[in-house]
């Protein structure tokens, strides 16, 4: 690996690092999620970085009710700082989308918890319905909840994998009663690093990459290890399931179809290292897939369309300009309509741009462009793409004639 290489992935992970607020206490300022935009229905759920939670009309933008306040309320402040006797409230980081069903939005908190919240009268409630656990926290929660039945499973950073008895936490809820941790917990395992991704289920295994270079397959019913598949690089995203065949991409700067019947690789793109267009950086985020072409972004701001059968590479599409010379693709791709959407950010994070890409032309269109970062994930509903941006800001994007609509979040309880 060149030194320029290395000092790139250095500031990269230290930029990371610092916005999970894991540097320690030497920061001593509360970590800022950067949740993206969710929706139950047809009510939109805005996660911003001071801990509010936003019940918003998808129809007219207006605000439902009050927002929900996820935070913390301590004594003697932040953690690491010495007690003042002031009471303080801490916003709890939000770095992933809720999980929606039914009528509950589960949240993963980098406090350790995770909190359902119920709608009542097409609004979040302003207290949780539940939340897990109870008692001592879990280790910090990056990555998303996931939910398939009457289960929810979550990853925390330190490795662990837990899955939640929603059946049993509602009954709880709905009769005022507290229950045992250990009754409503069906099984954790610890896979013994880091975990930053969100789990994806299918039928009864759940997939999840892991810092240790591996893509884990778990039996949902007791988390036991069905498989592993290792790469050459840590594994943040979550894999794309089509055709009996998961597709992700790595730190090692490769993106992997794996067989899930054989656990051996399909294709990896690049082939080798002679591979033209071979990316400079990480794939971070989640791939789309798209009338079979994988749209794959990656941290060296380009967005790799891989053709889904071969691993060939159709093109490469490019958003490095004149005025935008440091661009990262973050936030994974989404579709609205027929169109993908792109969003892309620099590394000074002050500057991010939204595209439209024409598969059938080979082109980009930009739609937007805005003097802040971007770090969450694309959200699309109702032919438009959402985004929260790092000034705390939600946009509302027209994919087709790119009609731009920020939407205030302002009531008299804020």
């Amino acid at each position: 690996m060149s030194r320029k290489l290395k000092y790139t992935l250095m500031i990269t992970i230290a930029v990371i690092l610092v916005a999970l607020g894991v540097m320690g206490c030497t920061s001593r300022v509360p970590a800022r999620g950067w949740a993206g935009v969710s929706a139950i229905n047809n009510t939109l759920i805005f996660t911003t970085m001071t801990g509010r939670i936003y019940s918003v009309n998808a129809a007219d933008n207006a605000i439902l009710g009050n927002p929900v306040k996820l935070e913390i309320t301590s004594s003697g402040g932040f953690s690491c700082i010495p007690s003042c006797g002031t009471p303080a409230a801490t916003p709890i980081a939000v770095y992933a989308s809720p999980a929606t069903g039914g009528d509950l939005a589960i949240f993963g908190g980098f406090d350790g918890r995770v909190y359902a919240y119920k709608m009542v009268n097409n609004q979040l409630g302003e207290k949780y319905y539940w939340r897990f656990p109870t008692g001592q926290s879990l280790a910090s929660i990056v990555g998303g909840v996931v939910v398939s039945g009457d289960t929810a499973f979550v990853a925390s950073i330190d490795g662990t994998i837990s899955a939640i008895d929603i059946a049993k936490e509602s009954e709880a809820a709905n009769s005022l009663s507290i229950p045992q941790d250990s009754t409503i917990l069906k099984w954790s395992v610890d896979l013994g690093n880091k975990l930053w991704a969100t789990p994806v289920v299918d039928g009864d295994t759940l997939y999840i990459g892991c810092f240790d270079k591996k893509m884990y397959a778990l039996n949902t019913a007791d988390g036991s290890v069905k498989w592993t598949f290792e790469a050459s690089g840590a594994i943040s995203s979550a894999p794309i399931i089509d055709n009996n065949t998961l597709y992700f991409g790595g730190y090692d700067r490769t993106f992997y179809a794996v067989s899930i019947a054989t656990h051996q690789v399909v294709w990896k793109f690049p082939a080798d290292a002679t591979t033209a267009d071979a990316p400079d950086n990480w794939f971070w985020s989640k791939a789309l897939l798209q009338n079979g072409v994988i749209y794959a972004p990656n941290l060296d701001g380009k967005v790799y369309a891989i053709d889904a059968a071969s691993g060939t590479l159709n093109r490469a599409y490019s958003f490095k300009s004149d005025t935008f010379t440091k661009p990262a693709v973050a936030a994974s791709p989404v579709l609205v309509g027929d169109k993908v959407v792109i969003g892309v950010t620099n590394l000074a994070k002050n500057t991010c741009k939204i595209f439209a890409l024409d598969a059938a032309a080979g082109a980009t269109r930009e739609l937007a462009s805005f003097t802040e970062g971007l770090n969450a994930q694309l959200f699309a509903f109702n032919g438009k793409a959402y985004l929260h941006t790092t000034k705390d800001n939600f946009y509302s994007i027209d994919p087709v004639n790119g009609a731009t609509l920020k939407i205030t979040l302002t009531t008299s309880t804020n």
